[in-house]
């Protein structure tokens, strides 16, 4: 397993895709709309896409866009049975190479705008019959095409170009959530503690996955809450990232590197990632008690970086300073 910085990642970009081409992502994350709320009709999907390829932009054709609809709430009502059209994907346009402008690099550039309305529009989803609920996601799905025929998506697009330095994800999700309208509610100082002692895949080789207890600092933002915390200690001591959605009771949890970093056994093309386990865990819905919240977690559940372990369970306990 080894740790690497985005340098070796461009180097082996570089010398993989002379011939190939990219969409990259010129949103910063941070500013992507990421949730939408139930009654966000208002809201607006923005992101500023670049174009690139071996040949000065020429194999530009155009880029189709497309929306899809996932249910992940049935229990709460059934989205097909008010019609809507659930794990369908419907094109929602066409963007003509024409319509990309030169960007600050020379690099073609696009500004797509999607309305929250449209995209229930083309997925009769009608909200006042109250078909989606907070965990449900709408996907919205780019696919290049080149003039030599060639079409790329996040079906055949290598990691390395989806999630490295390119930033060429071809896909984005919106979610659905309940408003956290409260950001001192599981903020500020915490002491992060893994609580089961479990050994993972390695067999200990590199030292515990999470350390017995470190102190970390949350941010909130929205239902949102990240920390910066470090994962193998004694070998790599690796910085990575956490984000903890609040959404309708529930808590969602995924890990992944700083931002530069990768930590993996495939050079820089996966990274570990851990996810919440199922079911997951609930919090206070009146944002009150945070002072101990504790929940399960799968161990490289996201991504076991490339390395075939598979993933394994641990329990995380956050307890207020």
């Amino acid at each position: 397993m080894v740790g690497c910085e985005e340098e070796l990642v461009v180097d082996d970009v570089t010398n993989g895709t002379t011939r190939g081409a990219v969409l990259r992502t010129i949103t910063p994350s941070s500013e992507l709309l990421q949730e939408v709320s139930f009654d966000g009709s208002d809201a607006v999907f923005t992101v500023e896409l670049e174009y690139q390829d071996g040949f000065q932009g020429d194999l530009l054709e155009s880029v189709d866009y497309f929306v899809s609809f996932t249910d992940n709430t049935e229990d709460e009502g059934d989205a097909a049975g008010t019609g809507a059209l659930v794990d369908t994907e419907v094109q929602l346009g066409t963007i003509a190479a024409s319509e990309f402008t030169d960007g600050p690099f020379g690099l073609p550039r696009y500004t797509l705008n999607i309305d929250y309305s449209t995209i229930l529009s083309a997925l009769s989803v009608n909200t006042d019959q109250g078909p989606i609920f907070g965990g449900d996601v709408f996907t919205i799905r780019l696919s290049l095409n080149l003039t030599d025929g060639r079409v790329f998506s996040v079906d055949n697009a290598g990691s390395i170009i989806t999630g490295g330095f390119f930033s060429s994800p071809f896909q984005y999700a919106l979610r659905v959530v309940c408003p956290v309208e409260n950001d001192d509610f599981f903020s500020g100082p915490y002491l992060l503690e893994e609580t089961t002692g479990a050994t993972d895949p390695f067999g200990g080789a590199y030292g515990p996955h999470y350390p017995p207890s470190q102190p970390i600092v949350i941010e909130a933002n929205g239902t949102a809450r990240t920390f910066d915390y470090t994962i193998y200690p004694d070998s790599f001591n690796f910085p990575q990232v956490g984000t903890i959605v609040l959404n309708c009771g529930k808590i969602e949890f995924t890990s992944d590197a700083a931002e530069g970093n990768a930590l993996g056994c495939t050079g820089g093309a996966n990274t570990i990632q851990d996810i919440h386990a199922e079911p997951r865990a609930d919090y206070d819905l009146d944002l009150i008690d945070d002072d101990v919240i504790e929940f399960d977690v799968l161990g490289f559940g996201l991504d076991d970086g490339g390395c075939g372990t598979g993933s394994y369970g641990i329990r995380l306990r956050f307890t207020e300073q």
